[in-house]
């Protein structure tokens, strides 16, 4: 099918491009985004009677199984990748191989790296982008911001489902309260190079919202929803006392007690936490989440618009 860059293209059109799949690698065990795309991807082929038992692979399976996955796979099948730079290997077994694949690309990795932090995940991802370049790659990405490689056309795909837009009348944020509960969900770990985790960022809106509300007499807390680190935790409570963590949660976007959602990151592919809240509750996010973002979700504005209404 012909590509159309000024149009929007969701899950549900995937297979218009990839009419089966039968080989599919996913990121491991974790519980963000990128599981969840593949998850929606999964039920979404089976829905369609289109390659029910798709063979994957994953980023914690060893080499030669690795191997052998792409090895046992007929060049007539369709091998989609969507764990990044876990799949430099699988990559390149396509290429030993010659064997086309198609990458469904999540993670801007170029906003990630750090030469000076980390030379080694620097190097991967410079590896990474190398191999996006061969010929037997398509690539597929869910922002246009994400990724874009000189001389390489790239297809955007959001990674929800058509029904899944918010298109509701946009909510705001209420002051007539005593307290304002604001509500945040990502997963507070140590990453590799960069970080897309902006904890500095994350404390001083804290700081600068308790500031503005205690002048209007409004209480202000946070509560945290995600998975996280102990030490990471405490340096996030040590300059900011009021923040609760609640840990993972699957319902966490029906706590009542939310008045409204805010996202704060360095870099973001497209933001499926963000666009999940703005079912709810007005969402307020930073400059690093994309266009697509918003043109998803009537319900999201953004932070700055935030401390325009108070």
């Amino acid at each position: 099918m012909a590509y159309d860059k000024e149009k929007n293209y969701y899950l549900d059109d995937l297979p218009l491009f990839l009419n089966s799949i039968s080989s599919l690698s996913v990121h491991g065990k974790g519980k963000g985004g990128g599981e969840v795309v593949i998850e929606k991807i999964l039920v979404l082929y089976s829905d369609l009677k289109k390659n029910v038992n798709i063979s994957r692979i994953s980023g914690e399976d060893g080499f030669l199984k690795r191997f052998l996955f792409i090895f046992n796979t007929n060049k007539r099948e369709t091998i989609l990748l969507t764990a990044g730079v876990r799949d430099i290997d699988l990559i390149f077994f396509c290429f030993l191989l010659n064997k086309k694949a198609f990458i469904y690309n999540q993670v801007p990795y170029l906003k990630a790296v750090s030469k000076k932090k980390d030379i080694v995940h620097y190097l991967l991802v410079r590896l990474y982008v190398f191999l996006l370049k061969l010929k037997i790659i398509t690539i597929f990405t869910n922002s246009k911001s994400c990724i874009t490689i000189k001389g390489k056309d790239i297809k955007v795909i959001l990674p929800i489902l058509k029904k899944e837009q918010v298109i509701s009348p946009a909510q705001h944020l209420s002051f007539n309260t005593s307290l304002i509960n604001f509500g945040t969900a990502f997963r507070l770990n140590t990453e590799r190079g960069r970080g897309s985790k902006d904890i500095e960022g994350l404390v001083l809106f804290c700081k600068q919202m308790d500031q503005v509300l205690k002048k209007k007499g409004i209480n202000f807390k946070v509560t945290h929803f995600g998975q996280y680190e102990e030490n990471l935790k405490l340096q996030i409570q040590n300059e900011f006392q009021n923040i609760e963590f609640k840990g993972y949660t699957s319902d966490w976007i029906e706590n009542s007690e939310i008045d409204a959602y805010f996202f704060i990151s360095r870099y973001e592919g497209f933001g499926l936490a963000a666009l999940e809240a703005s079912l709810k509750k007005p969402v307020y996010v930073n400059e690093a989440f994309p266009e697509e973002l918003f043109s998803s979700s009537t319900n999201i504005h953004k932070l700055d618009t935030l401390f325009d209404i108070i």
